[in-house]
């Protein structure tokens, strides 16, 4: 894990107040499969999915990566798309 996924991963657990278990971190290679693993995680404690998950995160992986939000969907996939890690 680079410096760009520990900052991203920061700010996705600052911005939904949860803690994602590290043991999770290498099965996620895409965004979609963030949203999927921060649903699980807010599921888990017994909070409710905000209407707005798939966009912050969007926005928290736009802000990391440098790739302009609109360019990124639910199937980029970190390493090969968004030159993380």
């Amino acid at each position: 894990m680079g410096l760009d996924d520990v900052e991203m991963m920061m700010q996705v657990e600052e911005a939904f107040d949860i803690t994602i278990d590290e043991s999770r971190y290498t099965e996620l290679r895409s965004v979609g499969g963030l949203v999927a693993c921060v649903e699980r995680t807010l599921s888990e404690s017994g909070r409710e999915r905000p209407a707005d998950l798939a966009e912050t995160i969007i926005a928290i992986v736009s802000d990391v990566s440098g790739t302009p939000a609109e360019e990124i969907h639910a199937d980029s996939r970190f390493y090969e798309d968004l030159n993380l890690g």
